[in-house]
């Protein structure tokens, strides 16, 4: 059934807001990740991702213009049988523009975040306040999930600037205690552990090889790292996991923890995955074919 068709829009005129008001809140969010049966959240989510395939179809030209080359129907949209986009065939063909709702760029409520350019050209993706805080929340969740929710002094890393990472990881954890936006700068980290002393808990976020570089600086300057209370987190492209655990763990005087499923604060897929396994090994137990 078509989701704007009458009966599925009024089904999910009411389960619209559950999702936004129990993901607000850490502790609703885990008691429905432990509690509810999987099946529940796998048809509501089923349901919402065919609606938003219909509506972005309808409302972004590009989309529509690129399930329409693909010879997409109406029937492989319910059915969610997709062709997937990427920096070829969707976001270099179109412009930013046609790739809005409405097909312009909004005046307001927006930011624009780019790329570290990793792949040889940074990219420019438009995001909504709505987005923005949604990835800032599952951000602060999964630093709760992985740290516990003792107060931290979260020292961020991360580049500063118009990359994605950095400024959103700092507004996040801000949900979480205090926050001190850095950079990758080792003397200003330092001094930052320095002035505020050792009687607090440290939360150190950068990218591995910055956090490679950090402790060996402060065992360079004879810096007494092992005697604060510093967690070091990187969240970690998958390409770098294995090197990273490694290169950390050569500090063993200091309290380090990489979360196995981590990675750039602006994929909330990752950021959101170890709870998500938990709801999946569930659902398995209800699903023989998960």
């Amino acid at each position: 059934m078509r989701p704007d068709h009458w009966p599925l829009r009024d089904v999910l005129r009411p389960v619209d807001p559950l999702p936004g008001r129990m993901g607000r809140h850490y502790g609703a969010f885990m008691w429905a990740v432990k509690n509810l049966p999987p099946e529940i959240g796998a048809d509501a989510s089923r349901w919402r991702a065919v609606r938003a395939a219909f509506e972005a179809r309808r409302r972004v030209p590009a989309y529509r213009q690129f399930l329409a080359d693909a010879g997409v129907r109406d029937a492989d949209v319910e059915a969610l049988r997709l062709p997937e986009t990427d920096k070829d065939n969707y976001i270099r063909r179109f412009s930013i523009d046609e790739r809005c709702v409405g097909g312009s760029l909004p005046t307001n409520r927006v930011a624009i975040d780019e790329s570290s350019g990793s792949t040889g050209t940074p990219y420019n993706w438009v995001r909504s306040l709505e987005e923005r805080s949604t990835s800032h929340t599952f951000v602060s969740h999964f630093a709760r999930y992985c740290f516990g929710t003792k107060p931290f002094i979260t020292i961020n890393a991360f580049s500063m600037g118009a990359w994605a990472t950095g400024v959103n990881m700092g507004i996040a954890l801000q949900r979480n205690g205090v926050v001190k936006n850095t950079g990758p700068d080792i003397d200003k980290i330092l001094h930052t552990l320095d002035f505020v002393g050792p009687r607090r808990q440290y939360l150190i976020c950068g990218y591995p090889p910055f956090l490679t570089l950090l402790i060996d600086s402060a065992a360079e300057r004879s810096f007494p790292l092992e005697k604060l209370q510093v967690l070091l987190r990187a969240l970690i492209a998958k390409r770098w996991k294995c090197a990273a655990r490694k290169d950390v763990a050569r500090s063993e005087q200091i309290r380090h923890q990489i979360p196995r499923r981590s990675s750039a604060v602006s994929d909330l897929p990752a950021t959101t995955a170890a709870p998500r396994r938990r709801w999946r090994r569930r659902r398995g137990r209800w699903t023989p074919r998960v």
